[in-house]
């Protein structure tokens, strides 16, 4: 079964973290985690595609800020707290190196707590999608 959510950042306006879905493994049937992270600019942009807005999404694109950016997450196995043997992490094809840190995840509460640190361009450095979430569910249509 896969469960689609909006979640918003109650730390910091200008993050958002989004599409959480959970997935079961094919193979091991192992209970698996997934979302994405990104700067504001970089979700309002995905998500106008999506609407078939492709004039918006062009133009929400073309605004996009350079420093904008989005990460997807995959947390492995059913667990309250993720350390980074259980973290996948992805910035569009590339794999991400989690270096330290973990993801703690309450689905009672709807929270998902990120503190990592990433090797990304052979620099460590905190993740820049660090915070507290709390999730929304998403509207049905």
């Amino acid at each position: 079964m896969l469960s689609l959510v909006l979640a918003s950042n109650t730390m910091a306006a200008d993050i958002r973290v989004f599409m959480w879905q959970e997935s079961r493994d094919d193979k091991t049937g192992e209970r698996q985690f997934g979302f994405f992270v990104a700067s504001n600019a970089a979700k309002e942009a995905l998500e106008a595609d999506p609407r078939g807005d492709a004039a918006k999404s062009e133009e929400l694109a073309a605004k996009i800020p350079p420093e904008a950016w989005m990460y997807g997450v995959l947390l492995q196995g059913e667990a309250k707290t993720y350390v980074k043997e259980k973290i996948s992490m992805f910035r569009g094809h590339d794999l991400i190196e989690v270096t330290s840190g973990h993801i703690t995840v309450d689905l009672k509460k709807r929270t998902v707590e990120i503190g990592l640190e990433i090797l990304e361009d052979e620099q460590r450095m905190p993740f820049p999608g660090n915070g507290i979430f709390t999730f929304v569910e998403r509207p049905k249509r």
